[in-house]
């Protein structure tokens, strides 16, 4: 078919609009920056405030990064964690919750399979608080977590010792800080591979540090963990909030050297 004149120029109008448009879209795509970054949040339990702290970290994390949360809320995760569907999609999962009501050997299952998540996708994983002792009976789960705890002294505020200010990771923290209120997680064993960041020490054992923050790599899955964030009010805190962010971009590969989130990912 042989095009007509008029027709011709409709068609280059076309294409070139077209092309315009495409060219447009393209820089529109460029200024904004990569799409967020797509955090699951995994939490659920006894014996903390969940419900509250769901929305504390959610919110927080929004204001501090680009990224978006989604939360998958369970007191039952033997029937809502079954395969590894749940962690398809996402860039890391946050992990805040209690489980060690479970029946030993159910925990013993879901340990596996949380674990077994997060080594089939290679998704890196933070861990608050409580997550440490979510399967304490079953001791696979902390090669998963890099520590080995089951008590925890009784609540009061604590001060955080960093003494790797020169990691991207506590560069921001400050030589030390004083939490709001606490629960110290007595930490019995720091496994192979697994590097403690920052310390504090109780007064049970008035002589010995506990680890509260730290790095680990679990069968090649990079993992950012920290015993602090008992009570709404210390995970609520800027401090904590910042730290938990950077341990979002860490083991996402978004955190520069010099502790900052790299192009694109810091907050708009």
């Amino acid at each position: 078919m042989q095009m007509t004149p008029c027709r011709k120029k409709c068609w280059c109008a076309t294409f070139v609009m077209a092309f315009l448009l495409g060219t447009l879209m393209a820089g529109a795509a460029e200024e904004n920056g990569p799409e967020p970054l797509r955090i699951l949040q995994l939490t659920g339990g006894g014996w903390h405030d969940y419900e509250t702290q769901q929305h504390i970290l959610s919110n927080g994390i929004a204001e501090r990064i680009n990224a978006t949360v989604d939360i998958l809320f369970t007191d039952a995760p033997e029937e809502d964690l079954e395969g590894h569907d749940w962690i398809e999609g996402y860039d890391a999962v946050l992990h805040n919750h209690g489980w060690s009501y479970l029946d030993p050997d159910v925990q013993a299952q879901m340990a596996e399979v949380v674990a077994g998540a997060h080594a089939e996708s290679g998704i890196g994983a933070v861990l608050l608080h409580n997550t440490m002792a979510t399967f304490r009976d079953a001791p696979e789960w902390f090669e998963f977590t890099g520590v080995d705890m089951y008590h925890h002294e009784p609540e009061y505020p604590f001060t955080v010792l960093n003494f790797r200010e020169d990691h991207p990771l506590m560069a921001d923290f400050g030589t030390e800080w004083e939490t709001p209120a606490g629960e110290l997680y007595n930490i019995n064993r720091v496994l192979p591979n697994t590097s403690p960041l920052a310390i504090a020490y109780g007064r049970e054992r008035s002589l010995e540090y506990e680890p509260v923050i730290w790095t680990r790599e679990y069968e090649g899955v990079p993992i950012f963990a920290t015993t602090i964030g008992h009570h709404n009010e210390t995970m609520e805190h800027p401090v904590y909030l910042d730290l938990v962010a950077r341990g979002i971009l860490y083991v996402t590969g978004n955190l520069g050297d010099d502790g900052q989130a790299v192009e694109g990912y810091g907050a708009e």
